[in-house]
């Protein structure tokens, strides 16, 4: 298959490339090899998102997958082999692409505090973005720790 964009990527900043792509009219695929919206899906309530008072992550990359969609915007749910940049060909573990324009929007991953069970308590107390998630701790004791 022969695409004009493809984005590595189906998070926030991924699936925004894709719509505008797909307003521009070109032909594109999203790669994602996790799940559509990428770590956005587990915060329970956004609200630093411009236009919505309060969202879910689900809630958000839903809607926004469905203007990927409706905008012709292909999806492909699958791990990555090998990008060949100057010849424009990606690897899957099933099939071969080619493209024309590249966007890799693969996000970040936290550097965890090395504590039992903390996952157990993202959104319930840890936050890993100061920006989204100060406003929430505000007037109340914190702690902040690193791994560095």
């Amino acid at each position: 298959m022969n695409y004009d964009i493809v984005i590595v990527g189906a998070g926030v900043a991924g699936l925004t490339a894709a719509i505008y792509a797909g307003r521009s009219k070109y032909s594109v695929l999203v790669i994602e090899e996790y799940m559509i919206g990428g770590q956005c899906v587990a915060i329970d309530s956004i609200e630093n998102f411009p236009s919505y008072k309060n969202i879910s992550g689900v809630e958000l990359t839903t809607k926004m997958y469905e203007q990927c969609v409706d905008l012709g915007v292909k999806f492909v749910v699958n791990s990555i082999e090998s990008i060949d940049v100057e010849k424009h060909i990606i690897k899957l573990s099933n099939q071969e692409l080619s493209y024309k324009k590249l966007i890799i929007a693969t996000g970040l991953t936290y550097n965890k505090p090395n504590i039992e069970n903390i996952d157990n308590y993202q959104g319930r107390g840890v936050s890993y973005c100061t920006v989204c998630d100060a406003n929430l701790y505000k007037n109340k004791i914190v702690a902040v720790v690193s791994n560095s």
